[in-house]
């Protein structure tokens, strides 16, 4: 009994099937369209170019090569229970140019749609026996089509397979991964647990407020309460004496620095602390640690613009010249400027507005 359905390549659909092999470039298949053929069931013609009596074509539900044999392309689409209303006895399958690729004939099937008060949804499929599958791309819209019932449940169990195998992992240890638990205290001292952000935060706020206990002041470490002398800051010792009911702090043996407490609880300095000469309106200060205070006046030439003009000290600091300080020493509306240039000099500037012009001077030098 020779074969009564059956479903063949078209010339066309082989020529194309055959160009993509050699060319590497996938057929793609995109619609299946059904026909009534006109109310009789046809024998598939390889020169057919479309149907006999086409009556719906849409998009492809799934094209897959068939597991049982890898030569056997498969292809499917769903007709939903709102269409019909019509026959099926002939089926064709086109490329994404609209050319019949394949056509394929089938018993008699009448798809009735649901106004009729009959309806059922209708699954077509098509089977192609093609040399090399690799010249059909297996892809398909899944936004312009429907999905059978086989095809939903078997995604769905590939899925939940996958899921299990993906979280199905042992706790971890400290030398293997695996899954773990949140724990926002500070003090546990779990190793199969992970600290939240809550107990980062708090550590680190705990250690912010605390010094590190590795750092040292003169070699003693600050991981307790420590007695601080003078000398472990560098710093003069202080002894304290109470005067007329206040308390006088003076600062080494042999100086005469005297500290005198304020009404803000502040200190300053006293004149007391400096020995002094004056000689032709130069005024020489000098402190017992070494500072040296000279004020004198020097007169800045316009001519040298920002040059600058130099002068001499009164005296020579011996080891350093740290700022001097200024004021305009004739009416005032000079702006005057001296940098140190040197131990032994000063640099100074005079302005009028934006112009050099001769000024006078008043500087403080400080050194040491």
């Amino acid at each position: 009994m020779s074969q009564k359905y059956y479903t063949i390549l078209t010339k066309l659909g082989a020529e194309l099937l055959a160009n993509a092999t050699v060319l590497g470039t996938p057929l793609k298949l995109t619609q299946i369209a059904v026909g009534d053929a006109n109310g009789s069931i046809p024998n598939p013609i390889a020169t057919q170019t479309s149907l006999v009596h086409e009556v719906r074509r849409a998009a492809i539900n799934t094209l897959f090569v068939d597991k049982d044999n890898p030569n056997q392309l498969i292809a499917e689409q769903v007709i939903p229970e709102t269409e019909g209303g019509w026959f099926i006895h002939e089926i064709g399958l086109y490329d994404d140019k609209g050319n019949l690729i394949a056509v394929g004939n089938c018993p008699s099937t009448y798809k009735p749609k649901l106004v009729e008060g009959s309806a059922r949804t209708q699954v077509i499929r098509m089977v192609i026996v093609i040399d090399d599958v690799n010249a059909v791309e297996l892809k398909i819209d899944p936004s312009v089509v429907l999905a059978t019932r086989q095809y939903v449940d078997e995604l769905i169990t590939t899925k939940m397979a996958n899921h299990e195998k993906s979280t199905n992992h042992p706790n971890a240890t400290t030398k293997s991964k695996g899954f773990v638990q949140l724990n926002s205290a500070t003090n546990s001292t779990a190793e199969n647990q992970a600290a939240t952000p809550l107990a980062i935060k708090t550590v680190n706020d705990n250690a912010n407020s605390r010094v590190p206990n590795i750092r040292k002041i003169n070699n003693k470490m600050l991981n307790n309460d420590i007695l601080l002398q003078a000398d472990d800051i560098n710093a003069l010792p202080a002894f304290r004496k109470i005067i007329n009911n206040e308390p006088i702090y003076e600062v080494g043996e042999q100086t005469n620095f005297v500290k005198r407490p304020k009404a803000n609880n502040s200190y300053l300095l006293t004149f007391e602390d400096f020995s002094y000469e004056v000689s032709n309106g130069i005024i020489i200060l000098r402190r017992a640690d070494g500072l040296i205070l000279q004020y004198f006046k020097a007169v800045y030439n316009g001519v040298n613009g920002a040059n600058g003009t130099v002068v001499s000290l009164p005296i020579t600091f011996p080891n350093n010249f740290y700022f001097a300080i200024t004021s305009d020493g004739d009416n005032g509306c000079h702006v005057v400027t001296a940098l140190p240039n040197d131990l032994t000099s000063v640099k100074m500037w005079g302005k009028v507005g934006d112009i050099y012009v001769d000024s006078l001077l008043q500087i403080v030098a400080v050194g040491r």
